[in-house]
């Protein structure tokens, strides 16, 4: 599948890490978290898109 063509073993880990972390932040942020679990949310979500630039310009 052409969608894990340029994968390394550490991609497949870090996006299982990073599902399950946003999964129980979006869980938890829902639930009535507030402004901390929120700002968790974003901040992860700036280090994913950070990876992502990082493995765009790795290959």
């Amino acid at each position: 599948m052409e969608i894990f063509e340029n994968f390394e073993w550490y991609d497949f880990l870090i996006v299982a890490i990073f599902a399950k972390v946003f999964q129980v932040l979006i869980i938890v942020t829902l639930m009535g978290g507030g402004f901390v679990s929120a700002t968790i949310l974003f901040v992860t979500w700036e280090f994913w898109k950070a990876y992502e630039k990082f493995r765009a310009n790795s290959t």
